[in-house]
């Protein structure tokens, strides 16, 4: 017993001190975790503070380097502290503004970058009892912005089904346009700024008509001196030559290459009108064709149209005048999407700053549009094209016959029908080298004659801009080259299509959309933002625009109104990636 008790009273003795063991070692686990838990508490407090100054500072410094805003940037930043209850807490400031090189404090710069710190000491709850002063918030943040200049080329269809009313209003497609592209050029000049925008706008149709300044200012081959017909036919290699750089198209045009002026001819479009093929492939004379305008005075069935109305106005800095051209555009001719991209393109392109320098050596241009285009590599340059159609690349002709003196004379006749007497133009083949006396072909008459005086009354050799300004080019294979069987061997069909290949060159739908997909992808590669809007076009075309757009967010597939609202996002997107952050 006696053992019993005294082992009971030694473990009564163990267990006192391992209880006042536990109670030390509970009482200073307890003072930790309230040390570690008042530490949490004081960082999460300090860093509450830190974010807020942060993100009052990201967005003061972003409002106060914004070029858009007249106010001080440091009253600005100032502002931004006080309505957000952190007033006092601004430490340093810095601001650096630009205009056109020079550095210095200018509300009106073209560049401005704000700089900032702040912060404050956030009183501990905790920390203090571990001997820790108060603990620091601090931000900084930097944000700038810079003006760049931007060159736009705005390349757009005109082709005779923008005529038409759309899918979905009463106006026809082209006063769609006119209302959109005039938009657009007012968000340009208001938030670029006619110092920093130029605008070429890039009617197109089967052909590109430069007008009289800009043609003045190449040099050109094969001139005919049609009033309003200013085209220049880009030769082939213009759309194949490699730049050996990128190994893709190149986008310059050459302003020291001679360039051939495009005829004023009309191959599209059959002789009779009324009755378009009745005298195709017959011996059945048919009489030349009335002036080529149709019913609305338009030149329907020319590549290259001769009215001032399709002008091309290049480099252009001046609201006015651009609302001016775009509200005299007409609906009229072939659509050549091709053709419309390459000279978008190439006013975009440094190689063309000599026609700039003309046209503003002429006073068409403003002086301040001096040097563009710029080089790609230029700094703070945006090169941006609005490309647009309502269709699909059309076939389109070359003329090969279009300079010297052509084997045609040109001079009246007489004809009799139910008593009336009508004096008629017409037309003689003279054939040289035919082994019969009688040389000179007249189809109004069916047959050949020994002299021009047999079938015609003052009668001139034509030109060959001559003869295509008097007959359409179908006429002239068959009654004048296809009738008299000058070609052995084939049928009437043959001759007529050999005639038409000896005159004229086509280039297929098919090479103009690997053409237009070639220009694309060197503007690409060039730096060059491709915007294209499809406006009810024809799947084809929507094909080849959504494949020409720098990215599927650049490409539009607009109707009726919808056309207003994608030049809309397109001016945005232009004017918020002018901004640089």
């Amino acid at each position: 017993m006696r053992v019993a008790a005294l082992y009971a009273a030694r473990l009564r003795r163990f267990m006192r001190n391992e209880d006042g063991n536990m109670v030390v070692f509970g009482v200073l686990l307890s003072l930790t975790m309230m040390m570690i838990g008042g530490l949490s508490i004081d960082l999460m407090r300090q860093e509450k503070a830190r974010t807020e100054i942060q993100q009052t500072l990201d967005r003061g410094v972003l409002a106060a380097a914004s070029l858009n805003q007249p106010l001080d940037p440091i009253d600005v930043l100032t502002d931004y502290f006080a309505k957000a209850g952190l007033d006092g807490l601004l430490n340093t400031t810095d601001v650096q503004t630009e205009q056109d090189g020079i550095t210095g404090v200018d509300l009106t710069s073209d560049y401005r970058s704000v700089t900032a710190m702040a912060g404050t000491t956030v009183p501990p709850l905790f920390v203090q009892l571990m001997g820790q002063g108060g603990l620091s918030a601090y931000a900084s943040a930097t944000a700038e912005q810079k003006k760049s200049d931007v060159e736009i080329s705005l390349v757009l269809d005109v082709s005779g089904s923008m005529a038409e009313a759309p899918s979905s209003g009463s106006i026809t497609k082209l006063e769609n346009l006119k209302i959109a592209a005039k938009d657009f050029v007012t968000a340009m000049m208001v938030n670029i700024g006619p110092d920093r925008v130029s605008i070429n706008l890039i009617p197109y149709n089967g052909q590109v008509n430069l007008g009289p300044d800009a043609f003045a200012a190449f040099s050109t081959t094969d001139t005919h001196g049609k009033p309003e017909a200013f085209c220049i036919d880009l030769p082939a290699a213009q759309y194949t030559t490699k730049d050996g750089t990128t190994n893709l198209v190149t986008t310059t045009i050459n302003m020291a290459t001679s360039y051939p002026q495009a005829a004023f001819a009309d191959t599209f479009a059959w002789a009779d009108t009324i009755n378009p093929d009745a005298n195709l492939y017959t011996n059945t004379k048919e009489d030349m064709p009335p002036p080529y305008q149709d019913a609305d005075g338009y030149y329907s069935g020319m590549f290259c149209q001769p009215e001032q109305e399709t002008y091309v106005e290049a480099f252009s800095n001046d609201e006015a005048a651009l609302h001016a051209r775009i509200d005299a555009l007409i609906p009229v001719g072939h659509t050549s999407i091709d053709v419309g991209m390459k000279w978008g393109v190439g006013l975009l392109d440094p190689s063309t700053q000599g026609l700039t320098t003309s046209l503003i050596g002429a006073g068409k241009v403003s002086a301040e549009m001096s040097g563009r285009p710029h080089a790609y590599d230029a700094a703070d340059v945006l090169k941006a094209v609005v490309l647009m159609t309502d269709g699909e690349n059309q076939p389109s002709d070359t003329v090969n016959a279009r300079s010297g003196l052509s084997p045609i004379y040109g001079g009246t006749y007489t004809e009799t029908t139910g008593g009336v007497t009508r004096t008629l133009q017409g037309m003689s083949l003279h054939w040289p080298t035919r082994s019969q006396p009688a040389k000179y072909w007249m189809p109004h008459l069916g047959g050949w004659r020994v002299t021009l005086a047999e079938g015609l009354t003052g009668a001139t050799q034509f030109t060959w801009p001559q003869v295509w300004e008097r007959a359409r080019m179908k006429w002239v294979a068959w009654q004048l080259f296809g009738r008299p069987n000058l070609v052995d061997g084939r049928t009437m069909q043959g001759r007529y299509a050999w005639y038409m290949n000896q005159f004229s060159t086509t280039v297929s739908k098919a090479n103009m959309n690997i053409r237009l997909d070639n220009l694309c992808d060197a503007a690409k590669a060039k730096g060059i933002l491709v915007y294209s809007v499809a406006f009810e076009a024809d799947d084809d075309g929507k094909a080849q625009l959504q494949s020409c757009a720098s990215s599927i967010a650049h490409y539009f597939d607009a109707s009726g109104l919808e056309i207003e609202s994608a030049f809309s996002s397109i001016a945005s997107n232009i004017i918020r990636l002018r901004l640089t952050q």
